[in-house]
């Protein structure tokens, strides 16, 4: 051909045709299995030769070990019981430690409020071992419950601890007369204060400084008696001053002033 080689007469004596043949037939092959190979290696990414037919199994096998360290380094989302990788060394292909992932939130809530929760434990054991003594300002009862104390009070005395001239203060510095305190103090420890100031009045909030003041207070300001406001008045010294009349012959006989309001039970 005109590209081709050249061949003189001589030559092309000494050549038979079916030898000329069979070589071109031999070539035209060779370049089928180059290109068969070419498409093969384009196509699959598996391919263990290459076009001069050396393997490339060594080539491969280094390649798959290189996705799978990408696969394991890769953070995928598991399961809540999966492992935690603590971190990769830089030479091993294996996490230096791995921890089942419930355990290791544990560990984190654990170390995070250490210092908490030991504080609130504290606490709890100081509360525990502490318990209220509250002593009734009318009688020997005691009682270690807020609730029963001031239960007492109203059953047993029909008063109030404001009625009565005392309230209760918490460990924490909070002054009450409720129950309410104990369900928001983590302390929650009380004792009966009794009040230096007269009781109020149970229809204003005027606090008259005497049995007789009270009984001038509740004609005066009120129209009424004490024999009709339902309540009565008791001395320090345990007299019971039912009506007007008899607190101001009490106040005449006794010189204290400290006195309690209590309200009438019904019959």
């Amino acid at each position: 051909g005109e590209k081709g080689e050249t061949f003189d007469d001589a030559n092309l004596s000494k050549i038979s045709t079916t030898e000329f043949l069979g070589s071109e037939k031999a070539f035209k092959k060779r370049l089928n299995e180059i290109s068969a190979r070419r498409n093969k290696s384009r196509n699959s990414s598996k391919s263990t030769v290459d076009f001069d037919g050396n393997s490339l199994k060594g080539i491969e096998k280094g390649s798959a070990e290189d996705e799978q360290v990408k696969k394991r380094k890769k953070p995928t989302k598991t399961s809540s019981k999966s492992a935690v990788y603590l971190g990769y060394s830089d030479e091993d292909e294996e996490p230096l430690m791995k921890i089942p992932k419930s355990e290791s939130e544990g560990n984190e809530k654990s170390s995070s409020g250490k210092g908490s929760s030991n504080s609130h434990s504290s606490k709890k054991e100081h509360n525990g071992n502490q318990k209220n003594e509250l002593e009734c300002p009318e009688c020997q009862y005691r009682s270690m419950s807020v609730n029963s104390w001031l239960d007492h009070l109203r059953r047993s005395h029909s008063t109030t601890p404001a009625m009565a001239g005392c309230f209760l203060r918490c460990e924490c510095g909070h002054e009450t007369v409720s129950h309410a305190h104990q369900y928001r103090c983590e302390i929650s420890k009380f004792t009966v204060i009794r009040c230096s100031v007269a009781p109020k009045c149970v229809l204003c909030e005027m606090r008259p400084k005497s049995q007789s003041g009270y009984a001038k207070h509740l004609k005066v300001h009120h129209s009424t008696k004490i024999e009709e406001s339902g309540y009565y008045l008791k001395c320090a010294c345990g007299f019971r001053a039912d009506t007007d009349h008899h607190s101001r012959e009490h106040f005449k006989q006794c010189p204290g002033r400290e006195f309690t309001v209590h309200k009438l039970k019904k019959k």
